[in-house]
């Protein structure tokens, strides 16, 4: 180690480091600039990935020794960057999987191989061990063979279009770099890089941490804030995130050399090379190709940026299409307000992407076409959906269950209406409920209001409107292939917190859980002064979201007795997520007021569940595909119930809507 230290000019690492602050500092004002002139995630991808190979470069050359860790960064550089890529272009799962194989072997040719000539004995070998018999080679050869025509059959099959906008996405970018980085650990074990089963543990360890940091506390925030348009930070998160990169490397080095190698698969050998890579044509060599990995890295951060910056270019729209910007004040106070007022000053515009067939409508409409089931399945003879107030001696609710019953022919088994023309949706109603501090609710429930809101500060008033769609046609592609989740009746809904002088949050519904935000954060359109929320509706499952977003990772947390944040993580890891556009939207015009005791809010049932028993007619196993959980009536569930605390009760919220 100490002939790196001899060959390195004294001031070199001083040098790099202040070349790289210099640049970090230019970086971040023109991701400034560029943000201010609308320039938009895509550039300001571009000044995150220079700004992140300066950081690893400054890295490189100020951190000692640095053998340890060129070597162990060189063999990943090549597979990671083609498999990110592979992720990038959102192929499906054979293709990236083809891809990280043909990485590999490049990177085994053209890194590995000049750099150990007996690594290839060593594979051999080891093959030979493992399969037990000399024909392992020509078997992996054979695999390799079946993994290409299937990623060949797959790719033919899907249209290009198709496969753009279907699969992969930001996060299955990530879960395979992720996957890549593993088996190229397994690799290195078996051709003793890691010779001793210590260093192997601690490495896989190390990375299943690290990936995990780097999911739950850069990734996730980090595209969240590109969202919002918060350039100053996004880019500080991003170069923060290389920062902290750089250090925990440093902290490798010092603790890789103190664990003892072992004899592994290559023993003395390894020790006795070592030496070999202290040369200083050995080490500059090393350097010079961390930075081109680097560089390489940039390079792949940028593509990646050019995709997501759909979600820049959807918020544009908003901005230039709707008149979208930051909330203004209204005229009257809400405590001014009636409650008619209330809901038609603060109606919520509701964005679609193209794909979506069905908007908000009346739900008495789909209720004409439904008949009544017992809790299981069986039909209740006689019964009228009006008469479904209670559950006499069951608790809890609900005890009936409701599914369209096609032999009459209603509207529901007619085929879906498509916006805009088709009926559904055209009449904009919208089911609003307001709870006032001072005035107790109507249908005798508890006060939903707690002392306080958040921040400290007193909520007075609750404004929700709840959402009826005919049907939920949800699908997302995950790392295995598809995820669908289809079912007759979906509620969602928007809930709107007041003081009495301003708006303080929104919050809403997203799949079985949902998310609020303080009201700075919201875009909002309409007549000055601008008080209107916009919101984005994903596609198929109606979930709402903040900003427009081709790649959405869903709140789980009502659906699973696990924390946010682990739900959180097992979207991005699995690539489930919701798609949002801007591509048409729907405002609400017919304001109904409802409470507890208003039909049909009073129903205790469940609207098309998914049981044991078949529930499921003929025409729904055709038009849907699949059976799958529907919502509870909007009065049975938690947001209907105790809405500041379903709201404020954690980070995420879980009103049980579907």
């Amino acid at each position: 180690m100490a002939a790196v230290e001899e060959h390195l000019p004294q001031n070199r690492p001083r040098r790099l480091a202040f070349v790289a602050l210099a640049g970090l500092t230019l970086v971040a004002l023109v991701s400034a600039y560029l943000y201010r002139n609308r320039g938009g995630p895509l550039l300001l991808g571009a000044c995150a990935g220079v700004g992140i190979a300066l950081s690893v470069a400054a890295g490189l050359a100020w951190l000692k020794p640095v053998t340890d860790l060129a070597v162990a960064v060189r063999p990943l550089g090549v597979p990671l960057l083609l498999v990110l890529a592979a992720g990038t272009i959102e192929s499906p799962l054979p293709l990236q999987l083809l891809a990280g194989a043909v990485a590999f072997l490049i990177a085994w040719n053209l890194l590995v191989k000049p750099e150990i000539p007996e690594a290839e004995a060593v594979g051999s070998e080891v093959l030979q061990r493992l399969g037990g018999w000399p024909g392992a080679r020509q078997l992996a050869r054979g695999a390799a063979k079946v993994l290409f025509t299937v990623a060949i059959v797959w790719t033919v099959r899907e249209s290009g279009s198709e496969a753009l906008e279907e699969r992969g996405g930001f996060a299955s970018l990530w879960f395979a770099g992720a996957l890549t980085l593993l088996l190229v650990a397994l690799a290195l074990r078996i051709a003793g890089y890691a010779t001793s089963r210590l260093r192997f543990a601690v490495s896989l360890l190390a990375f299943a941490a690290g990936y995990r940091v780097v999911m739950q506390i850069g990734i996730v925030p980090g595209y969240t804030l590109l969202q919002k348009h918060t350039p100053w930070l996004s880019a500080g998160l991003l170069l923060l995130l290389a920062a902290a990169g750089v250090v925990l490397a440093g902290i490798w080095e010092l603790v890789a050399p103190r664990l003892k190698p072992g004899r592994g698969l290559r023993g003395d050998a390894w020790k006795a090379g070592q030496a070999e890579f202290d040369s200083p044509a050995r080490t500059a060599r090393l350097r010079s190709l961390g930075l081109a990995s680097c560089v390489l890295a940039a390079l792949a951060l940028f593509v990646a940026m050019v995709l997501s910056a759909n979600a820049g270019r959807a918020s544009g729209v908003l901005d230039s299409r709707l008149g979208a910007g930051p909330p203004g004040r209204a005229t009257l106070t809400p405590a001014e307000m009636t409650d008619d007022q209330l809901a038609r000053t603060y109606a919520p515009v509701l964005v679609f992407s193209a794909r979506e067939r069905w908007a908000p409508e009346p739900v008495t409409g789909f209720l004409k076409d439904v008949r009544v089931n017992n809790w299981n399945g069986e039909p209740v003879e006689g019964a009228h959906v009006r008469s479904l107030t209670s559950c006499p001696g069951i608790v809890p609710a609900p005890c009936y269950s409701l599914t369209i019953d096609c032999s009459a022919g209603g509207d529901s088994c007619a085929g879906g209406h498509t916006h805009p023309s088709g009926e559904q949706g055209r009449d904009g109603t919208v089911y609003v409920r307001v709870f006032r501090r001072e005035k107790p609710p109507e249908d005798d429930s508890p006060n939903p209001f707690g002392p306080f809101g958040p921040w400290g500060e007193p909520t007075t008033i609750l404004l929700q409107y709840w959402l009826f769609y005919r049907y939920d046609e949800w699908v997302s592609p995950v790392v295995a292939g598809q995820l669908e989740q289809h079912h007759e009746a979906d509620w969602e809904a928007v809930t709107i917190g007041f003081a009495d002088d301003r708006p303080l949050f929104m919050g809403l519904s997203e799949h079985c859980g949902g998310q609020w935000y303080p009201w700075k954060d919201v875009k909002t359109t309409g007549a000055q002064p601008r008080v209107r929320p916009l919101v984005a509706v994903a596609t198929g499952s109606h979930a709402n979201y903040l900003y427009p977003n081709p790649a959405q990772a869903p709140d789980w947390t009502g659906c699973a007795s696990m924390p946010a944040r682990t739900t959180t993580l097992l979207s991005y890891a699995s690539n489930i997520r919701d798609r949002t556009g801007a591509d048409w939207s729907w405002e609400p015009r017919r304001f109904v007021p409802v409470n507890g005791r208003t039909y049909p809010m009073n129903i205790v049932a469940r609207w098309a569940p998914y049981s044991r028993t078949e529930l499921v007619t003929p025409y729904r196993r055709q038009r849907l595909g699949q059976d799958a959980f529907g919502p509870a009536t909007p009065s049975l569930q938690l947001l209907w119930s105790q809405p500041m605390r379903t709201i404020f009760h954690s980070r995420t919220w879980h009103p049980g809507a579907s």
